[in-house]
């Protein structure tokens, strides 16, 4: 029981970690970053260079969260339905 609660836990955490650097990443940066000229959106790109590596690595943070979170998903679930772990593991 306390294996599972554990599971439990971390999937929650990178669940978390994944809504958040998806808010901040999605809902902050990329519209200070990326507008519809695209002369502006490289003006932007190359003076505000470290927002942009910022903007990447949450970007990197949300492919790596939601990796995981479909691997503790998994974990979490198995042991009730074998398919849909796999289900949910595979769709993220």
């Amino acid at each position: 029981m306390k294996e599972e609660i554990t599971t439990a836990r971390l999937t929650g955490i990178w669940y978390l970690l994944l809504a958040i650097s998806g808010m901040v990443g999605f809902l902050t940066l990329h519209p200070k970053l990326y507008v519809s000229d695209p002369a502006q959106t490289l003006t932007n790109l190359t003076e505000q260079e470290t927002l942009a590596r910022i903007r990447l690595l949450l970007e990197f943070a949300i492919v790596v969260s939601q990796a995981l979170a479909a691997v503790w998903f998994y974990k979490l679930f198995k042991d009730i339905n074998n398919v849909a772990a796999w289900a949910l593991a595979v769709w993220g």
